[in-house]
């Protein structure tokens, strides 16, 4: 086995066992177990079971699909436990980060011995140091570098795509197939996380022009910096056009008058004092300050030839400057600091750069760098000892806590229920869908629209669920309950499981029919997907008791005695031809007759009747290329009549 490979398998080995001692962070397995990380393992087990669910699912702008669900679907593969690819899948970014430490150290440092050290301490364990003693630190900055899923990952691939990049200019010619593979890499990042362009794109255009014009470089030059600028343009572009084809949260929302730059700029001004009335957090942005300024003086003194690290350095300059500037435009809160990776994290790549190289031929960056890792392995060893002595590895904690819930729930007869959204996905995730959680909005502030399903399949919203189960109960935590009676009425019963309230609400159709209130948007994305839909009775806008089935018994006393089932139901349709049914169970088949279903457009449908001869149930056929309002009317004979709903499908056209 010869030394790369086995340096390899050291920093693997020394990674994941630095993952195994987080995961007994209480601080960061909250994090890691919380609905917004879970969202993309939920959207892997999700597709596990049912690959057609994807399109169901509402991403965010960064959707994390490559390389994080990715990985994460390599490592549930791998090991066949969702935990272990919880924790580990932060292990691919973390290599990459080590790596393109370990390249700067290559400029000064000889000593590979050196190099690892260096690399482990200041890129690994030095960093869950500080954050392990100081907590602040791990709630602010640290815990994306631990966990996947999160900017962390696409500012690492931005930093490492820069460092290639500034290899690539110098070494045009490279084999065909791994430009290639390199370009399809950058596609797939592009098309998860629009950060690239902030983290890569723009400061490597910054850099390469800068270069250009002080190095006064050549016509050449210009012309192939120009080419490779504008092929990463190209795959950029693409790339973001391609999330036309995922279906993703609406569009920016950001505004950008000079009132809201204003108004984001001094929540960012006011989230900095808040955070540097913490020691620990201003000692922490005083390090990157300095860190960058330093590295500033650096290469502008920097007068001997031009060379490939200088634009690599470049790059990372602009690019915290550029990031601080665009997170300002972003700026929402305090979670707004997730968008400074680059200031929180490109400090550490400049420290290899600012240990002046005749220190380490002195010797005393040696030993002070022995000394660290020294310090640093003692730390790991402590850390280790600790999280199994204290039994809070692998997630147990919170493990043990959703399996003492999620059973008690179970043993009550309960299988599928709503939270409050910081919750919901945690526990469906953690109890390996014993429950089934869907989330209402976190800010539930309001009696309609209560359904939230960014982050979530919008199918699971349907009256039945993949194994046939109905809504029967909400757990009430963080939930207004006078929001939840308007919508849900008063619950059968209320129990306490594990410190939460649970209100159970038999018959299921209840739930349903609250949280859908007049939306249409669930039917509207299964018939675009799926091709067919069905709209159960129990949603109708209509005075009549709705049985536990979700349908509408109607009795008719007296002879040609009318009801309007539904009313101003309007849903988009996709341009095409479609079925509709009308699904109705009656003692008497003559009532058929007298089922009338009217259709109303806002532009000209074609409406074909089709006999009732020819099918169970009254069935039309429409063609349609806009919104359609329905409208429903039954006349009855003295009879009794279950109406169950509306089915919708798409005819496919030859």
């Amino acid at each position: 086995m010869n030394f790369q490979i086995k340096l390899v398998l050291f920093f693997i080995f020394s990674t994941s066992l630095v993952l195994l001692v987080a995961s007994g962070n209480p601080l960061l397995a909250a994090w890691l177990t919380g609905s917004d990380q879970v969202t993309i393992p939920s959207l892997v087990e999700s597709l596990i079971r049912s690959p057609g669910n994807f399109f169901g699912w509402q991403l965010s702008r960064a959707s994390f699909l490559f390389p994080d669900a990715f990985v994460y679907l390599v490592f549930r593969f791998i090991s066949g436990n969702r935990f272990f690819a919880l924790i580990f899948s932060a292990l691919p970014t973390l290599l990459i980060w080590q790596f393109l430490i370990y390249r700067q150290l290559t400029r000064n440092v000889s000593d590979v011995f050196l190099r690892i050290i260096w690399t482990l301490a200041i890129g690994l364990i030095g960093p869950w140091t500080v954050a392990t003693l100081f907590p602040q630190l791990m709630d602010v900055v640290f815990k994306y570098q631990f966990t996947f899923a999160n900017h962390f990952t696409i500012y690492v691939y931005a930093v490492l795509f820069a460092y290639l990049s500034a290899e690539h200019l110098f070494r045009p010619q490279q084999n065909g197939w791994i430009v290639s593979f390199g370009y399809a890499f950058l596609f797939l990042c592009a098309m998860s996380n629009r950060l690239i362009w902030m983290f890569y794109f723009a400061p490597l255009v910054v850099s390469t022009l800068a270069i250009n014009i002080i190095a006064k470089k050549s016509f050449q030059d210009w012309k192939q910096s120009t080419r490779f600028l504008s092929v990463n343009f190209i795959v950029l572009y693409l790339a973001l056009r391609f999330e036309e084809f995922q279906y993703r949260q609406n569009e920016m929302p950001y505004s950008f008058t000079v009132d809201k730059i204003i108004s984001r700029l001094k929540m960012f001004i006011d989230f900095l004092y808040r955070q540097f009335s913490d020691p620990a957090i201003f000692c922490f942005f005083l390090f990157c300050l300095i860190s960058l300024l330093l590295t500033v003086v650096w290469i502008c003194k920097n007068t001997k030839p031009f060379q490939k690290k200088y634009l690599f350095l470049l790059c990372l300059v602009v690019g915290v400057f550029i990031n601080i500037a665009a997170a300002i435009f972003a700026w929402e809160g305090d979670g707004s600091a997730r968008y400074l990776m680059a200031l929180f994290f490109t400090p550490i790549l400049f420290l290899a750069n600012l240990v002046p190289a005749d220190l380490w031929k002195k010797g005393s960056a040696k030993y002070i760098t022995y000394f660290i890792g020294v310090i640093a392995l003692g730390i790991l060893g402590f850390q280790t000892n600790k999280v199994f002595a204290t039994g809070t590895v692998f997630l147990k904690p919170q493990r043990g806590m959703i399996e003492a819930l999620s059973t008690c729930i179970y043993e009550q007869g309960l299988r599928r229920g709503l939270a409050n959204y910081w919750f919901a996905r945690s526990l469906q995730y953690m109890s390996l869908e014993k429950i089934w959680v869907s989330h209402l909005k976190p800010d539930l502030v309001r009696d309609q629209n209560l359904f939230f399903y960014w982050g979530n399949d919008l199918f699971s919203f349907q009256q039945l669920n993949d194994e046939g189960q109905a809504f029967d109960f909400v757990i009430a935590d963080q939930l207004d309950p006078h929001i939840l009676e308007n919508s849900f009425g008063s619950p059968e019963r209320k129990i306490q499981c594990e410190g939460r309230q649970i209100w159970i609400y038999p018959p299921p159709n209840r739930i349903f029919k609250g949280l859908i209130g007049p939306s249409t948007e669930i039917f509207e994305r299964e018939l675009r997907v799926k091709k067919k839909t069905f709209i159960p009775a129990c949603i109708f806008k209509t005075s009549i008791e709705t049985s536990a089935n979700c349908e509408l018994n109607l009795a008719f006393d007296n002879e040609d005695q009318g009801h309007q089932i539904l009313y101003d139901f309007s849903m988009e349709f996709d341009p095409g031809v479609y079925l509709v049914e009308i699904k109705i169970q009656t003692t008497d088949v003559s009532i058929l007759n007298s089922l009338k279903l009217q259709f109303r457009a806002e532009q000209s449908i074609t409406v074909e009747e089709i006999p009732t001869g020819e099918t169970s149930q009254n069935s039309y056929k429409i063609k349609i290329e806009t919104s359609l309002r329905l409208g429903l009317t039954l006349w009855g004979r003295k009879s009794s009549t279950i109406i169950e709903g509306i089915q919708l499908k798409r005819i496919p056209q030859k």
